[in-house]
């Protein structure tokens, strides 16, 4: 295992300073795509579409009731149009990074130089892609953390956020702020 976590991209030194450039960062962003298209589908989505399901309906009020996530229930028109962004162009693209992130391994000893080009070429336009990404997935996310902090309310009542709830509202759009992030890096 300890031999796994270690192995990275030494072989070409261009690689081996980026995002990406280990094993467990491909693992993790592989998950991390993994797990965002279901809830690009069955979560955001309701920013624009009804929920699906009576029970997702049941989890998003509960969400909104336990989090006071007032974004999610008020969906203002610039949350609607980032979340038409997210489903239009970052949900197609996330199988696609799924798939092309083994180019971020090592080339195989033994391949020519036209097979090395071709990867290289690909890793290229997967590095772009994932870049615009980042920044578009990142700046969403601050932005939601921005107008959290700047006019934060109890869905409820409309009073004032407390320091505590604005803190514990902001930590939940933290990761989709930071993860994103380190992609603008790649």
């Amino acid at each position: 295992m300890k031999e796994a976590i270690k192995t990275s991209n030494t072989t070409n030194p261009k690689m081996a300073c980026g995002v990406l450039s280990t094993v467990f960062e491909q693992h993790f962003y592989t998950a991390y795509f993994l797990v965002h298209i279901p809830l690009t589908i069955f979560i955001d989505s309701t920013i624009c579409l009804p929920p699906m399901t009576d029970g997702l309906k049941a989890m998003i009020d509960w969400h909104v009731a336990e989090n006071n996530d007032f974004l999610l229930l008020e969906k203002p028109a610039w949350f609607f149009w980032m979340v038409v962004v997210e489903l239009l162009f970052q949900l197609p693209a996330f199988p696609y990074f799924i798939a092309r992130m083994s180019l971020f391994r090592g080339d195989a000893p033994g391949i020519s130089k036209e097979e090395k080009a071709a990867r290289a070429g690909k890793r290229g336009t997967l590095r772009t892609l994932l870049r615009l990404y980042g920044l578009n997935a990142s700046l969403t996310s601050l932005f939601c953390i921005y107008v959290i902090y700047q006019r934060g309310y109890y869905p409820a009542t409309g009073a004032p956020l407390s320091a505590v709830d604005c803190a514990k509202l902001i930590a939940y759009y933290t990761p989709t702020f930071l993860i994103p992030l380190r992609l603008c890096f790649v």
